[in-house]
């Protein structure tokens, strides 16, 4: 066995990095390892694809051996399919790397990061950076480095980098932050109200914490690295030139129809026909691609000159339309966003401590009270198509919306009950997952749940020249996010941001970009937020169809007298109170039922018990 390590410092951690022949028949590979936390990534090489899309995977697979246990049902033991946040963690990595492969790339590339052993920090900053090394020593063409860091911002101000679980599960805002050469190109935070302010010196002094480790990072792809494959663009030169101007003879009159297909059709089968007698050999998809790619500078060049295709202002918002509830009370509570033609339903439910969703896996053993769900299907983007369960758009948009509400919602112990949002997008075109956030906000509203105040998403795009000048777009349309180099999601309240998620298709943003969208976006956020008040100010009283739940704390000497013997007291106070009782292992009696019947309950367990605690009403 040959073995060469290595490290990568991002401030007072270390990641270190074992070139091995474990994966002698990889195309590339890496082991890295953070604290007790080690991951495997293999990277492979395939044949030539003829999607029209670059053909790349990104599998995180997580070992329930990493954990020290034996997770799984009672008859199957086997790790079955990736669990939601292994799907987020392949995102994660995904979104980072990318942007950085020749855009006339075919042949299929895999990445597949195995987690060896769970310690105590996430692995997913150890994926990234660990991916990033193995492209880059690789012969896949690939335009790196890439290097990534996890920022913690305590409640106490704080700024810690790759904090472990428990540091993280103190509280605060956090975020996962990659930089392609000095530019940050993907960004993930879930933020505690933080301002704009905060927030940008968090992600430029963790900018400056990865540029700390590029050195290293260098040192170690130059050992051994194999030669790069040939790019072939140059050979589709002439093509190009066809397209391009075929194009600007047809697009720069017509810019309000550039993003409807019915206008592109007949342009791509024209040049098709003009590109088949020049180079009678090219096939399907370099026609699609040669052509998408001129159609996409020129319509580039025509936003960097002002022009929206809808003949909005680069930071003008769609027409914003918000009501709440539009369903009968047997949906606790319900809420109706439009953004353009961006549609999307919440709707609402509220449950009981015993509804609580029970995470049982490699990186997650918890009791979840609040989660989103996210449904996107064909009709709203005019399509027929099959109707599957949620895939990684559906989960990682959903995670982005439920992220982003998460820290606005009381605490369990003073509200202790599960909510339940579902949102059914019904019309798209640009950030539906932000305006799944204004429509779960409505509906929390409307459910009568006690959040502080609203939240409010917005999608901000950009595209930047060849000379580094920009423009930045405010609620971006499908087509925008499609030809342009930003994706930039940012959702939060009055007081601040709550979530953000950045995906970028060029070498990244400087920090005078992202504080220029950090500013944009707050403007377009707070009409969002006024659009959303002025429909429904406060939230309602707690929905009548939920039945009312009261504490009471009994000593834990004390729990077997309320229990009884064989359970025979509790099942008494039950039959008699017509309500139903949890009692936790710390004491915590949950009592849910109608208020009579809570009433007799807790003055029988209080009898019992013979104290008389402070028992909050919800």
């Amino acid at each position: 066995m040959h073995k060469e390590t290595y490290t990568l410092p991002f401030a007072d951690k270390q990641i270190q990095i074992e070139l091995n022949d474990w994966m002698s028949h990889a195309e590339s590979s890496a082991v890295a390892r953070l604290g007790d936390t080690v991951v495997m990534v293999a990277v492979s090489l395939g044949g030539e694809s003829n999607k029209d899309y670059f053909p790349l995977k990104v599998e995180y697979q997580e070992r329930h051996y990493a954990r020290g246990e034996i997770l799984g049902g009672q008859y199957y033991k086997r790790e079955g399919k990736p669990s939601e946040e292994a799907m987020l963690t392949a995102r994660v990595v995904d979104r980072a790397i990318r942007p950085y492969f020749p855009k006339d790339f075919t042949r299929e590339v895999m990445v597949v990061v195995t987690v060896l052993s769970l310690g105590e920090y996430d692995p997913d900053i150890v994926a990234l950076n660990a991916t990033a090394l193995a492209l880059e020593r690789s012969s896949i063409p690939w335009d790196g480095p890439v290097l990534g860091a996890r920022f913690l911002k305590t409640v106490s101000g704080n700024l810690v980098f790759n904090a472990s679980y428990k540091e993280r599960a103190l509280g605060g805002s956090e975020g996962v932050v990659a930089v392609h050469k000095d530019r940050v190109c993907m960004l993930e935070v879930e933020g505690a109200e933080i301002n704009e302010a905060d927030l940008l010196d968090c992600i430029e002094r963790t900018v400056e914490v990865i540029n700390s480790a590029k050195q290293a990072y260098a040192d170690i792809a130059s050992k051994n690295p194999k030669q790069k494959l040939p790019a072939k663009q140059d050979q589709l030169q002439d093509v190009s030139t066809i397209a391009r101007e075929m194009i600007n003879d047809k697009l720069p009159g017509s810019f309000s129809e550039a993003f409807n297909d019915e206008f592109k059709k007949p342009l791509l089968k024209a040049f098709k026909e003009r590109a088949l007698q020049t180079k009678p050999d090219v096939t399907d998809i370099d026609v699609y691609r040669v052509f998408d790619t001129q159609y996409r500078e020129v319509v580039r060049q025509e936003i960097l000159n002002g022009k929206r295709s809808d003949g909005r202002g680069t930071d003008e918002l769609r027409t914003l339309f918000a009501d709440y509830g539009i369903l009968p009370t047997q949906v606790h509570g319900s809420g109706l966003f439009y953004r353009g033609s961006t549609h999307v339903l919440g709707a609402l439910t509220v449950g009981y401590a015993d509804d609580a969703l029970m995470i049982n896996e490699m990186e997650i053993h918890e009791q979840k009270s609040f989660f989103l769900h996210y449904n996107f299907p064909p009709y709203s983007v005019g399509e027929v198509g099959n109707i599957r369960s949620p895939g990684r758009r559906e989960i990682g948009h959903g995670a982005l919306a439920e992220k982003a509400i998460r820290k606005i919602l009381p605490r369990q112990e003073d509200f202790p009950y599960t909510i339940r949002i579902v949102c059914e997008v019904l019309s798209s075109n640009g950030s539906t997952s932000m305006a799944s956030v204004c429509a779960a906000s409505l509906a929390l509203f409307d459910a009568g749940i006690p959040v502080k105040g609203h939240i409010a998403g917005i999608a901000m795009g950009m595209v930047e020249g060849d000379q580094g000048d920009y423009v930045i777009l405010t609620d971006i349309l499908g087509k925008e996010d499609h030809y342009g180099d930003m994706d930039f999601k940012i959702a939060g309240t009055i007081n601040g941001i709550t979530a953000i998620q950045l995906d970028c298709k060029n070498s990244g943003l400087t920090n005078q970009m992202i504080q220029e969208t950090f500013e944009k976006s707050k403007t377009a956020r707070t009409k969002i937020l006024e659009t959303l008040s002025d429909k429904i100010s406060y939230p309602k009283p707690l929905t009548s169809k939920v039945e009312k739940t009261e504490k009471v704390q009994i000593p834990v000497a004390k729990i077997g007298l309320v229990i009884g013997k064989a359970g025979v007291t509790i099942k008494e106070i039950i039959k008699t109170s017509g309500v139903k009782i949890d009692i936790k292992q710390d004491g915590t009696a949950l009592i849910i039922g109608p208020a009579t019947g809570i009433a007799l309950a807790r003055e029988r367990i209080l009898s019992i018990i013979g104290v008389a605690p402070e028992t909050p009403k919800l």
